[in-house]
């Protein structure tokens, strides 16, 4: 089961249509859900998705590299829906956003997720933010549904393969995987001279 994010727009909000954040060729990303509702004056835009992506496993060392892609969509969906450039200013539970531009202002605010199933990954999120070109009030009448977001459904992450397992070992134990390597040349270069065949000497 693919897992995504649930969140409850509040009462009175309509669908909205914004740009969907470009996935690099050729990875097998697919856009997995994505929504986007809007308040009825166009001053706040709610939006919740999530891309999935086929893995030979997990194992923790991959979580920064994923956790690093869920926060680019992240900025990339809140910059489309907001009309403008936006940066993370705070890291916790949720990440603070602000205009990258002059006059600086508060843009919203957003939360990422990490889920597994149908041996893919998904980088999920889900951001609220004020349009560029009409300021709205803080705190925004949607920060209370990002921090009541949850993600859903979802499996445990896929154990790894053999060949990522060994590379993940080989990694964290870079002095054994060194030694090994130089035994095991030893080895088969004493191999090698101990079965070369031996010149016929000539009477």
């Amino acid at each position: 089961m693919i897992p995504h994010v649930f969140v409850e727009p509040p009462p009175g909000w309509v669908e909205a249509h914004v740009e969907k954040p470009p996935l690099s060729e050729g990875s097998g990303a697919s856009l997995t859900s994505f929504r986007a509702v809007r308040s009825s004056e166009g001053t706040e835009t709610l939006v919740a998705g999530c891309v999935t992506t086929p893995i030979p496993g997990w194992v923790e060392d991959m979580r920064p590299v994923v956790e690093a892609r869920t926060t680019g969509l992240l900025l990339s969906t809140s910059e489309r829906a907001s009309g403008a450039a936006v940066v993370p200013t705070h890291q916790g539970a949720s990440l603070a956003l602000d205009f990258a531009d002059a006059p600086p202002g508060r843009a919203g605010l957003g939360r990422t997720f990490i889920g597994f199933g149908d041996a893919r990954v998904a980088t999920c999120f889900v951001t609220c933010v004020a349009s560029r070109h009409r300021p709205s009030e803080w705190p925004l009448a949607c920060t209370g549904v990002v921090e009541a977001a949850r993600l859903e459904g979802g499996e445990p992450p896929p154990p790894p393969g053999v060949v990522l397992g060994a590379a993940t070992w080989a990694v964290h134990h870079a002095r054994t995987t060194a030694s090994i390597s130089a035994v095991t040349v030893t080895i088969l270069g004493v191999l090698a001279v101990a079965t070369r065949k031996k010149p016929r000497s000539r009477v």
